[in-house]
């Protein structure tokens, strides 16, 4: 193809996009305008506004600083046949016992963690943490 063709089909290409698209200006309405979608100022004297952002203590109760728990959270997570407790590994489940009665205080919770563990090791830290569920109280869950 010549120049000149080239620069008719450019020209002709523009000209009929332009007339597809449209180009009439022409404002953005609703379709149905008729209730309006919601009144403002009725929304904005029924609305019941929080404290700095906070709406569940609306009502100007501050939250119980007692119902959180005192304890911490010891997790203790099985990855295949090790099992990894506070940073620390291990193979095998014979001081894994001992190791949570040293850590554990009064008001602690264990969570039990199944990170791709092997069924019968997995069951195995569980029997022990129902063990000492059953001995002495320890407080577990199990992811």
């Amino acid at each position: 193809m010549t120049r000149k063709t080239k620069r008719i089909l450019l020209v002709l290409s523009v000209l009929c996009l332009t007339f597809l698209a449209g180009f009439a200006v022409k404002t953005v309405q609703l379709l149905n305008e008729n209730p309006p979608l919601i009144d403002l100022n009725t929304a904005i004297v029924e609305a019941k506004f929080g404290k700095n952002g906070n709406e569940a203590h609306a009502d100007g109760e501050e939250p119980d600083k007692n119902s959180e728990k005192p304890g911490k959270t010891i997790k203790i997570r099985v990855c295949g046949e090790a099992v990894w407790m506070e940073e620390h590994r291990y193979f095998s489940l014979d001081n894994l016992n001992t190791r949570i009665i040293s850590n554990y205080k009064e008001g602690d919770e264990i969570l039990l963690i199944d990170d791709y563990a092997e069924a019968h090791f997995y069951r195995e830290v569980l029997a022990i943490l129902e063990k000492l569920n059953a001995e002495s109280g320890f407080a577990y869950a199990a992811d």
